[in-house]
């Protein structure tokens, strides 16, 4: 019984000894502290429609202290588990602040040509503007990827098993709504230089709700870049494009009509490392639904940037 009282620490090393073949030979444990500050501006805070020309615009701070535990293993095993708050503070009256907690622990073998691994997450959403997008979350991410024997290629495959329980809003029934969505993204990936990294997916996207508006099923391609522009410089840049059917959405009127959208989003980032410790980013963000139904037909744009302070630190190595 006294076994159970442990340190949670001690939990953690006797599962590195496990991942390890020949126990803690040749693994290294690592933690991680990071804290990431940032300042931006979203040009559509309520997630209105674009059609009721009432969106509102808003600028913010936002804090993310985060802390990570990471085991390599000379085996090709990687085991990381880490936990971030993030505050975000509007700066016009009335908007108020959104806080988001989570945590995760990552599991990732490399063996030969393939590799692959999970991520189990969850967290929580507080935002004191919009109440009824307060959530508690769950998610499963299963990754693999595959290196072709042209090295310069590799096949990609990765998956979303989430579940989403909504604090206030209800539905029409008179219960809370609950969301179960799953996704699949195969793709691919070239690398035909050393700083260039270009690749594209396909996807396949369900959302089951026990609120009807909100069932929908879609799918479209995503494409993306990264580019080292600099030796601690790396731009990147990604589009999707896809469609989404809800079977059981509403028109203008709010009566029962099945609704089609658009989504699309793209994304540009930069970030470039100052000092071993400080990393600088800029990040842009632009999405619309492209709904037929004009007025959900949702539009918006976001920018930011920040810096993040981060340090690892070996708790013990025992490689020989």
């Amino acid at each position: 019984m006294k076994q159970r009282c442990r340190s949670p620490w001690i939990g953690l090393l006797s599962l590195g000894t496990l991942l390890t073949p020949h126990g803690l030979h040749a693994a290294d444990w690592f933690l991680a502290p990071r804290l990431t500050l940032e300042a931006g501006y979203e040009d559509n805070r309520f997630v209105m429609p674009t059609a009721l020309t009432n969106t509102e615009s808003a600028a913010f701070l936002r804090a993310t202290p985060a802390l990570s535990l990471h085991l390599l293993a000379g085996s090709g095993t990687e085991l990381s588990l880490g936990a971030s708050a993030a505050r975000t503070e509007y700066l016009q009256s009335g908007f108020d602040t959104r806080e988001d907690a989570a945590a995760y622990v990552e599991w990732w073998q490399t063996a030969r040509l393939l590799e692959g691994g999970v991520r189990l997450a969850g967290g929580l959403a507080r935002d004191t503007a919009l109440p009824e997008d307060d959530i508690r979350w769950l998610a499963a991410t299963p990754s693999l990827r595959y290196t072709l024997p042209a090295p310069d290629w590799q096949l990609t495959a990765q998956a979303r098993f989430s579940w989403a329980d909504y604090d206030s809003r209800l539905t029409t029934d008179g219960t809370l709504q609950s969301d179960q969505t799953w996704e699949a993204r195969p793709g691919l990936r070239w690398l035909p230089t050393r700083d260039l990294a270009l690749w594209s997916e396909f996807y396949y996207e369900n959302n089951s709700s026990n609120e009807g508006a909100f069932n929908y099923h879609g799918a479209g391609v995503a494409v993306g870049a990264s580019f080292w522009l600099t030796p601690r410089g790396q731009l990147a840049t990604s589009f999707q494009w896809g469609t989404r059917l809800f079977p059981d959405g509403t028109d203008e009127t709010g009566s029962l009509a099945e609704r089609r959208d658009t989504p699309l989003r793209a994304e540009i980032s930069y970030t470039h490392r100052l000092l071993p410790w400080l990393d600088l980013f800029c990040s842009g963000t632009w999405y619309t639904t492209g709904s037929d139904q004009p007025v959900q037909d949702v539009t918006g744009w976001a920018l930011q940037a920040g810096v993040t302070l981060a340090q690892d630190f070996e708790l013990f190595s025992s490689r020989h």
